[in-house]
């Protein structure tokens, strides 16, 4: 990626390229929330050394040649194979799933779950996960460093959405929690806490309200609830979102889920 120009990225990821950015000129370069990894370099300059990048939630890691130039580069909450100071600041591997493979999900054991900017709440993941959730469930939640939010608990479906279909929709948390699902016609995004956000029954920014939030029910996880679909016309283009909450039976463990939409069809 060329950058000629001042620039911000959020939640994108640059990985198995020949050289992740080259920063050209007098420029302001802000990545939030991204990763660089497994290229053939990550942040390159251009002859004008006067370029001025700043990394916040971000990590770069494993880049074939040099990550950076550590006096144009500032980085805070930041995971950097090059170390570099500045708050919050770590120097280990990132504990992605399978980078040779292309999955760069954050392992159940990685160090950057819950290591993020604490200021950062807010937004989605691009897996859908609330941006601030309690990965570890120490019943403290915080934003990860990089692209992925770690998230214990996950709402996913099956089936087609489809006028008289069937879907049936699965809260998977760890083994011996309590499992709950819950429906909206609206979409939200409200911090709860320590337990992440609620992504749906809004019916204005940050307003939630409970009373447009349909409890599907709750059982221990993984739990699953099958809906039939109508087969009624009026249907048709109806948006249904989802959300899933896990509680461990034992300790403070809790967490919302990853926000899912279906369409009618």
């Amino acid at each position: 990626h060329k950058v000629g120009a001042d620039f911000f990225g959020s939640f994108t990821r640059v990985s198995d390229c020949g050289s992740a950015f080259d920063v050209e000129g007098h420029n302001w370069v802000l990545l939030s929330s991204c990763v660089v990894t497994r290229n053939g370099a990550g942040i390159a300059f251009g002859p004008q050394q006067d370029a001025s990048v700043l990394l916040h939630n971000s990590i770069v890691w494993d880049n074939a040649g040099q990550d950076f130039d550590p006096p144009d580069v500032e980085a805070r909450y930041s995971d950097l194979s090059q170390a570099l100071p500045g708050v919050g600041n770590l120097s280990v591997d990132p504990g992605f799933v399978a980078p040779a493979s292309g999955d760069y999900h954050l392992r159940s054991d990685s160090a950057l779950i819950d290591a993020g900017d604490p200021a950062t709440v807010g937004g989605l993941d691009p897996d859908g996960d609330p941006r601030r959730t309690d990965g570890d469930w120490n019943a403290d939640a915080r934003a990860d460093i990089g692209i992925d939010e770690f998230n214990r608990v996950r709402i996913a479906a099956s089936g087609a959405a489809v006028l008289g279909g069937t879907v049936a929709l699965t809260v998977t948390a760890p083994a011996g929690s309590a499992a709950v699902g819950f429906l909206s016609l609206h979409t939200a995004d409200v911090s709860l806490g320590a337990l992440g956000s609620v992504l749906i029954g809004a019916l204005g920014p940050a307003l939630f309200d409970p009373e447009s939030v349909l409890v599907l029910g709750s059982g221990a996880a993984p739990w699953t609830f099958v809906a039939a679909v109508p087969n009624d016309p009026l249907l048709l283009g109806l948006q249904a979102h989802f959300q899933g909450f896990g509680k461990a039976a034992t300790f403070a463990g809790a967490s919302l889920s990853n926000r899912l939409t279906l369409v009618v069809h």
